[in-house]
């Protein structure tokens, strides 16, 4: 995972996918908000998903495929898709 996440700023959200196959990580920093998912298993990174604002919170729905990202003025739910 080395380099993925930017070293600077903070990581403001982290939790699992509800099957356990990836780890969605929340970033902020002063240029850029973003997304990032990661096989558990190999360990890469797979997407990014970019948001306005600042990611502030995130949430993954437990028994399904959503996960939700908060920023300062609104909320993007996105899909995990295979």
């Amino acid at each position: 995972m080395d380099g993925a996440i930017p070293k600077d700023g903070a990581i403001y959200g982290l939790d699992f996918s509800s099957d356990g196959k990836y780890l969605i990580a929340g970033h902020l920093d002063e240029d850029n908000s973003s997304v990032h998912i990661f096989d558990t298993k190999s360990l890469k990174l797979i997407d990014t998903a970019h948001s306005s604002g600042g990611v502030r919170a995130l949430a993954v729905q437990r028994h399904g495929n959503l996960f939700a990202v908060a920023s300062a003025s609104h909320i993007i739910v996105f899909e995990l898709k295979e």
